[in-house]
């Protein structure tokens, strides 16, 4: 600053601001009384704390996925989490406990439980072990308002007596169920070549086993290691089709071509294909009432996934070098 400056306080103005000392004002454009306006806005951590659970519990970010669909799945998860989070939360208060939604989940931790198959029957059981009181507390809390932590993925099993001598229990990678496998085959278009449909207690390889199956398949056929079997190998490989899966760590490497290689590592191709089929065609339905009904439904469900504009596929572009001119 250069030259002469002067300063002075507009003493008018510092009386009409002193006016306002030790008084809140809230603005809103709502009419709702002035007693229910501040009560909200002093729930305003509320807010905040959701943000904080939501980014660090959650997980909600960072978001790894590129794909709208795959995008909104995930808030969506989170956000279903959070309610459930929330509601734990009430019953918890609800029941006289003491302690967080926190230190709930911490408690879960060390509950362990024993699973166990009958001899005579198959019949799977679960036990669970000692638990302290608080934990045995949050379990009462659990089963008799969420109906989880212990409970059996087979639902309706006896109860349903539509599928009857159709459907079986089986078991896969998410657990165990009662209904139908649907086995797939289909090419790097998405498309489905060949399927057929069994009880859910059939080996995933039968189907290859069958000749009608397999008759009009030929090439490479890529698979999950649950298709490892060398007769099943040597069975296909007769009729010009050669099976290729990855090995179990059992197993000793062998070389591979690293065209099979990537198409390999794409395999999960088939998981989008059952996505599509559950999620968008519908197929995957437990509300039936006739077995007549069923088969149409899964009929109309392969149809229309055959009918979709756009399907999964590998934009792999295969180039014979032979034939390349220099």
């Amino acid at each position: 600053m250069e030259g002469d400056v002067k300063i002075s306080i507009d003493y008018q103005k510092f009386e009409a601001d002193a006016a306002w000392d030790g008084i809140k004002a809230y603005i809103t454009n709502s009419n709702m009384s002035p007693r229910t306006i501040i009560g909200n806005y002093h729930n305003l951590w509320f807010i905040e704390r959701a943000f904080r659970m939501n980014k660090t519990d959650l997980r909600i970010r960072p978001i790894y996925h590129r794909l709208r669909n795959r995008i909104e799945g995930h808030v969506c998860i989170c956000f279903t989490a959070y309610t459930i989070m929330l509601e734990l939360e009430r019953r918890i208060k609800k029941a006289g406990l003491e302690y967080s939604v926190e230190r709930a989940r911490e408690l879960t931790k060390t509950i362990y439980s024993i699973k166990y198959t009958l001899p005579e029957t198959r019949e799977e059981k679960m036990v669970i072990l000692q638990m302290s009181d608080e934990q045995k507390r949050l379990v009462e809390i659990t089963k008799k308002w969420f109906g989880c932590l212990i409970m059996k993925n087979r639902k309706r099993e006896h109860n349903h007596k539509t599928m009857k001598g159709w459907a079986q229990k089986g078991k896969c990678t998410m657990g165990w169920f009662y209904g139908f496998k649907l086995h797939l085959v289909i090419n790097d278009k998405g498309e489905i070549i060949q399927w057929m449909l069994t009880p859910g207690n059939v080996d995933d390889r039968e189907p290859l086993k069958n000749r009608s199956f397999t008759e009009r398949l030929f090439g490479k056929l890529f698979a999950d290691r649950g298709f490892i079997s060398q007769n099943l190998f040597e069975m296909l490989f007769v009729d010009d089709i050669h099976l290729v899966t990855k090995i179990k760590k059992n197993m000793k490497n062998s070389l591979m071509n690293l065209y099979d290689k990537i198409i390999l590592r794409k395999r999960a191709l088939i998981e989008t294909v059952n996505d599509e089929l559950k999620n968008i065609c519908h197929i995957d339905h437990t509300r039936h009432r006739s077995v007549n009904n069923f088969v149409a439904n899964l009929l109309a469900g392969m149809i229309a996934y055959n009918l979709l504009p756009k399907k999964p596929s590998l934009n792999i572009e295969i180039i014979d070098k032979s034939r390349l001119i220099a």
